[in-house]
């Protein structure tokens, strides 16, 4: 594996175990914000990585338009924090874009296990092609995901007990 790549996994490795662990944390506090700048930074460093990774495609290719797609999410996610606008909306926008910035990551890491672990290659390649493969694996990890944002956001909202400032 090329420097870039190693980079890229380890990356991912440590955005799925941060957005774990800031899901599981009360939320507001010193940690939360420690573990969410982590997350970032992990992140940024996970979608740039991405924009410079070829070989499936050859070239730039719908894995790259989800990669910005993410950036996009995480920015958004951000910016809600830094700048507290909306004022009356920022932090359910903070809660939703970080929150499909996780569930995209998850949607990734399991086309990407369909992809290199061998029992799932073979399972797949036996009944639908990879490119199906991966778009309803995808499917069904952001359809449960949206669910479970949706179904989640009023009770981690009304549980924020401690918003730092600036």
């Amino acid at each position: 594996m090329n420097p870039v790549g190693l980079f890229h996994v380890v990356c991912a490795v440590s955005s799925m175990v941060l957005g774990a662990l800031i899901f599981s944390i009360e939320k507001g506090t010193r940690l939360h914000v420690l573990l969410g700048r982590v997350y970032v930074v992990n992140m940024l460093g996970l979608n740039i990585t991405a924009l410079f990774i070829y070989r499936l495609f050859g070239g730039f290719g719908p894995f790259h338009i989800l990669a910005l797609v993410s950036l996009m999410a995480l920015l958004t996610g951000y910016a809600a924090v830094w700048f507290r606008q909306p004022a009356d909306r920022w932090l359910a926008n903070h809660y939703r874009a970080m929150a499909w910035s996780y569930v995209g990551l998850l949607a990734a890491a399991v086309s990407e296990a369909i992809v290199r672990i061998d029992f799932l290659r073979h399972f797949i390649d036996g009944w639908m092609n990879f490119g199906i493969a991966v778009f309803v694996a995808s499917f069904v990890v952001c359809f449960v995901g949206g669910w479970l944002i949706s179904r989640s956001e009023q009770g981690v909202l009304s549980k924020v007990k401690h918003i730092r400032s600036g």
